[in-house]
C-alpha cells in the first residue's frame, strides 16, 4: 500500500512541516509521499477557499492519485474528503476525522482549540457528525485567523500557553490544536510542559496502522 498525504492548500511551509512530522513516525520512505495542491489557496481560511481547493482536487484527481492506494486529506476540515470519496479509486481518509476516530477508539474525549471564529460552524459540522459525536468535550476558538498565525507566531504561542494552562486545570482530557497551522505550535508546546497537547500526526498514523491491521 502506498499513501499520498495531500495538503489541499499550496503552502510549502505547511507541506514541509507535514513532511517532517510524518517522516518522524518511521514509515519507509517509498511507502508514502507528501505533497500540496498546486494553485490552491495558501491557507484554507474560508468557505470560498474550501470550494476552490475542492475544484482543483477534482480537476487533477486522477494524476494526483495515480500509483497510490490510499489518500489522506491533510487539513483541519479534511478539505476534499467528500470529493475524493465520490471520485473513488483509492482508500480515502481525512486528517481530523482520523484523529477523532483514534481517540474514540481509545475511549478518550478531546479538548479542541481552533483558529478563526468565522470557521467555527464548519468545524462544528465536522465534530457533530454521528461518528464523531461525544469525542469533542469542549472547543476554544483563537481570535487569530489561520493566515495571520505565521506573522504573529510568538503572540499566538503565548495565547496558546495561557489557554492550555486553563484547559489543563479544568480537565485531564487531551488537547487537540486543530489544523495544519497549529502543528508547529503544538510541537513547541509539547517540548515545554504541555504534555496534554496531542501529536495529531502520530494519532493519524496510529489510526491508519490500526485500520490496516484490522484491529
Amino acid at each position: 500500500m502506498k499513501t499520498l498525504f495531500l495538503n489541499p492548500n499550496s503552502s510549502d511551509t505547511i507541506t514541509k512541516i507535514l513532511r517532517r512530522q510524518i517522516a518522524a513516525q518511521g514509515w519507509l520512505p517509498d511507502s508514502y509521499e507528501v505533497c500540496c495542491l498546486a494553485g490552491a489557496p495558501q491557507i484554507i481560511g474560508s468557505l470560498q477557499d474550501e470550494f476552490k481547493s475542492q475544484a482543483l482536487l477534482e480537476k487533477h484527481y486522477k494524476e494526483l492519485t495515480h500509483g497510490f492506494t490510499r489518500l489522506v486529506m491533510m487539513s483541519s476540515l479534511d478539505t476534499g474528503f467528500e470529493t475524493a470519496r465520490r471520485l473513488g479509486g483509492v482508500d480515502v481518509h481525512g486528517f481530523t476525522r482520523s484523529v477523532l476516530a483514534w481517540h474514540r477508539s481509545q475511549a478518550q474525549q478531546l479538548q479542541v482549540i481552533t483558529f478563526d471564529s468565522s470557521m467555527t460552524p464548519l468545524y462544528q459540522a465536522l465534530f457533530s457528525m454521528e461518528e464523531n459525536q461525544s469525542v469533542v468535550l469542549n472547543t476554544t476558538v483563537m481570535a487569530f485567523a489561520p493566515a495571520a498565525v505565521a506573522e504573529a507566531k510568538e503572540a499566538v504561542l503565548d495565547l496558546l500557553r495561557k489557554t492550555c494552562r486553563q484547559l489543563t486545570e479544568a480537565s485531564s482530557a487531551p488537547i487537540f490544536i486543530v489544523g495544519a497551522v497549529g502543528l508547529d505550535l503544538g510541537e513547541a508546546l509539547r517540548q515545554e510542559e504541555f504534555k496534554q497537547v496531542i501529536d495529531p500526526v502520530a494519532n493519524l498514523i496510529a489510526h491508519l496502522q490500526c485500520l490496516a491491521s484490522g484491529s
